[in-house]
């Protein structure tokens, strides 16, 4: 065979090598995408980010909400929900500064369901 023949079935085996490769691990990688999205919206900061965006708009002055993350309580519930118990300090009326606990619900997806503040 010519080197010049030789050359093109090189390039062209090399293609469709490339290709087959791209095509077959395509669907993995979409599940992976997947599954990466999910567990970033399920993660347990972006939870409690959007317990704390529910309650700051019902709080007297929403910027003085300092949550205190060490006692943050995160549970998977048996029917894939999520549940964040959180306590934080927000200033009232009164300029006080009383601790509040709150109690979030989220669905599978990182769905907020309920909040319920606890006094």
């Amino acid at each position: 065979m010519k080197k010049e023949t030789l050359t093109g079935l090189s390039i062209i085996t090399f293609a469709a090598l490339y290709i087959w490769i791209q095509t077959d691990s395509n669907p993995s990688d979409v599940k992976i995408n997947t599954e990466l999205e999910q567990a970033q919206k399920t993660s347990k900061i972006a939870l409690l980010m959007k317990c704390q965006e529910a309650v700051q708009p019902r709080l007297e002055d929403f910027k003085s909400m300092d949550i205190k993350r060490k006692n943050t309580d995160y549970r998977r519930l048996n029917n894939g929900n999520f549940e964040v118990i959180t306590h934080y300090y927000a200033e009232d009326s009164l300029d006080a500064t009383p601790l509040g606990t709150v109690n979030c619900l989220f669905d599978k997806d990182g769905n907020l369901l309920e909040t319920a503040q606890v006094k």
